[in-house]
């Protein structure tokens, strides 16, 4: 049993040190405004990443927007389109920078080229989510490691239109699909390790199926509404004491299932434990909901915001489900197995240095 119990523990410290800094990096969107020889094309990252980006620490504002300009490339049948204007903004609400470009391309668009380099080399996996917008219908387009270029015929598009408008069926302002939000709530909760670790010390105390309903439940329910507030504007929290609190909201629930596992008699979920820990859940799940809303509202939703808050809230409880799915079983086999919980409490211990490692590192960032 203790071999066991210790290579048990070596795997799982093993595991969590391999995610300590790796909390999911935010997206970054750009949306494309298309105009008759040009486009505005506005940038939206995480002021972190930037801190990837080859310049010195000191690095001026006009050497970052040079940096990002740089990433993009804009071609009209293959000529280089330059930028006239540039705009930053600092959302520090979200912890994000803005930039707009205004880009000129010195004649009418014809086959308009689109490509994106940034922060490719060093996370393979980044992804930028775009809107596209000419004559007034928007689609939507990821750039990836795999697709680094997109082309939109403006020429061809406009023909259809001017031909759609001599037989008076002017084409209505369309609303772009929202459904590519729902893989990226997917992903947040997948890997957005400290919302996983959350979940994880909620299960280690025995339960029933019934039980375990109940707590998601209420942790679902308590998150989609700080969600929504957040992402409407109607309630709005700095993203740094968020996640300082999504930090310790793990360290907090860590502790307190590792000191319940120590006495026997509240192994088995009591009334008063039950209710205390569906309580619990809901307080630390308003907060997971803030930490939730950032990679929305750092996406520039615009019109969309209805529709993406609904994708990107089914895909964050989708990717819930899936890891609930994977690890009650395993749980309910350990404690069906074994009669000491010892395991169980050297895995909350472990979370919670975990967390608290985070806790430490995101309260630096006050100082």
């Amino acid at each position: 049993m203790y071999s066991t119990l210790k290579a048990f523990a070596l795997l799982l410290f093993l595991l969590l040190s391999q995610v300590a800094n790796a909390h999911i990096a935010g997206v970054t969107d750009t949306s494309v405004q298309i105009h008759a020889s040009g486009l505005t094309l506005t940038y939206t990252v995480p002021a972190d990443n930037l801190k990837e980006l080859p310049l010195p620490p000191e690095a001026e504002s006009k050497a970052i927007e040079a940096a990002i300009l740089e990433g993009f490339r804009v071609l009209n049948d293959d000529l280089e389109c330059q930028a006239i204007e540039s705009i930053t903004r600092s959302l520090s609400n979200i912890g994000s920078e803005q930039f707009e470009f205004k880009i000129d391309c010195l004649k009418p668009l014809n086959s308009l080229e689109l490509g994106y380099e940034l922060f490719f080399d060093i996370d393979n996996s980044h992804e930028n989510f775009s809107r596209i917008t000419i004559l007034n219908r928007t689609q939507n387009f990821t750039f990836s490691a795999a697709k680094k270029s997109h082309t939109i015929e403006v020429g061809t598009l406009v023909l259809a239109w001017d031909a759609q408008r001599q037989s008076n069926r002017i084409p209505k302002k369309s609303t772009p699909s929202s459904s590519h939000y729902f893989p990226v709530g997917i992903e947040h909760i997948v890997f957005g390790f400290d919302h996983l670790l959350f979940l994880l010390a909620l299960l280690l105390l025995p339960m029933r199926f019934r039980q375990l309903l109940a707590l998601i439940t209420t942790f679902t329910v308590a998150h989609s509404i700080t969600l929504a507030l957040s992402v409407l504007d109607i309630v709005t929290i700095p993203a740094l004491y968020i996640e300082a609190a999504i930090a310790f909201s793990i360290v907090y629930v860590a502790v307190e299932t590792t000191l319940t596992l120590r006495h026997p008699q509240y192994q088995r979920y009591n009334r008063s434990t039950w209710k205390h820990r569906l309580v619990l859940t809901f307080l630390f799940g308003l907060m997971h909901g803030f930490g939730f809303s950032y990679i929305l509202k750092t996406m520039g939703l615009g019109e969309q915001v209805a529709q993406a808050l609904l994708y990107f809230n089914i895909g964050v409880e989708a990717g819930q489900i899936l890891a609930i799915a994977l690890a009650y079983p395993i749980l309910k086999f350990l404690f069906s197995r074994y009669k000491t919980l010892l395991w169980a409490q050297v895995t909350s211990v472990l979370i919670g240095l975990m967390a608290l490692t985070w806790l430490l590192e995101r309260l630096t960032a006050f100082l």
